[in-house]
């Protein structure tokens, strides 16, 4: 409860991006209420007040860029697997018309120029049986000692990860802490390099960097991005010649 206003329930989250969905979702009507190991109540519109059941948890990582839950709705009739994650993992998993997707497309390709933060959200509906079955095997591979036993869990995720209906997308500004623009230029005027690793889209990245002044005007920017090793290790080879021709010309 918010101490200033104990009628009022105030959020905690292990990121900004789920505090602002959790607190989008009450401000159209969806509150969050409470939540144990295994269950968690939704409010509907300040009325009735729903417990849903939280069966299993595909875990998020850089690697996997999303995550997924296995709930139990409150009719019990049949389960739900939810995912969130990055575009470029969860659209392939989607069943989408051309067209839906390419409206989806314009649409997170307009988000992340804005230097906004998205992710695409899809859910299919399990039966119980079905569930039952995959938590037993999964419980064994985790108690397991089998030295593959963390790819041989992603492959199971992956593999109930498929065949989703879109549910849709989201896109969440970033706000940078203050002094964040400052702080970055002073170190790069003092020399310092700075890297920074991101699972944005490319398009949310270069603004956001514009936006902390890590990405300067005047700069060179150079995308590496690339569908293949071989179309990498070539656009990487083009720039360092680049780079090389221009570091003689200026000296």
């Amino acid at each position: 409860m918010d101490p200033k206003d104990p009628s009022k329930v105030k959020y905690q989250a292990s990121s900004p991006d789920e505090l602002a969905l959790v607190e989008g979702a009450a401000a159209m009507g969806f509150r969050f209420i409470s939540r144990s190991s295994n269950t968690f109540q939704v409010k509907l519109f300040d009325h009735e007040v729903l417990e849903w059941e939280t069966l299993c948890e595909f875990p998020f990582d850089s690697t996997r860029k999303r995550m997924s839950l296995i709930v139990r709705p409150p009719h019990g009739k049949f389960c739900y697997l939810m995912t969130k994650g990055a575009d470029s993992i969860v659209i392939p998993r989607l069943k989408v018309s051309p067209q839906v997707l390419t409206t989806m497309n314009s649409h997170l390709s307009k988000f992340a120029v804005d230097g906004l933060r998205t992710l695409v959200l899809g859910q299919k509906v399990v039966q119980d049986q079905d569930v039952n079955a995959f938590i037993a095997k999964l419980e064994k591979v985790k108690t397991s000692n089998d030295k593959n036993k963390e790819q041989i869990l992603n492959d199971m995720y992956d593999s109930w990860e498929q065949d989703l209906d879109y549910l849709g997308c989201t896109a969440i500004e970033d706000k940078l802490q203050d002094g964040v623009p400052e702080t970055i230029n002073t170190l790069m005027n003092a020399d310092i390099r700075i890297w920074v690793l991101t699972g944005d889209k490319q398009e949310t990245a270069i603004e956001i960097g514009k936006s902390c002044k890590l990405l300067m005007p005047g700069m060179d920017l150079c995308i590496l991005s690339s569908k293949t090793k071989e179309e990498y290790f070539s656009k990487l080879d083009r720039a360092c010649a680049e780079f090389v021709m221009i570091k003689l010309f200026s000296e």
